[in-house]
């Protein structure tokens, strides 16, 4: 009988300490698959900076309208310049069941002159990939 009166409490623990957890997973999980599906775009915006010598915005060739890009984890893609003067990916992040992702934007940024990428957010670093922390 003792055992089986510490097992409730012993659970309830347990469960207040991997619900929190699993939900921060879930949202980072979404974040870096969302990420992962827009690393395509990359390539695309090298291209039209080397072709065009400018940044592509969104109705250039080859780039839709940003709202065209919406699907699993993403409302809207922007392209464009950033304030920093380079190339940007916006990302409109879309996740209703993590309020502390949803509607938040992940930049991706492409600096010509150095030809790397950096990524930067308004979410937590705990929610973004490792390449996107710091």
């Amino acid at each position: 009988m003792v055992a089986a009166g510490l097992t409730v409490p012993l659970v309830g623990i347990v469960a207040a300490i991997a619900i929190p957890a699993y939900q921060d997973y879930l949202a980072r999980s979404r974040v870096a698959q969302t990420l992962a599906a827009t690393a395509a775009l990359q390539p695309a915006v090298v291209a039209f900076v080397e072709a065009q010598g400018r940044c592509p915005g969104n109705g250039d060739p080859g780039f839709e309208p940003a709202e065209a890009y919406a699907g699993p984890g993403v409302a809207a893609i922007v392209f464009g310049e950033s304030d920093a003067r380079v190339c940007a990916i916006e990302l409109l992040l879309q996740d209703d069941r993590h309020e502390e992702v949803d509607g938040h934007r992940l930049w991706l940024e492409y600096d010509v002159a150095g030809g790397d990428w950096r990524c930067s957010a308004e979410v937590e670093a705990r929610y973004l990939p490792a390449p996107c922390r710091g």
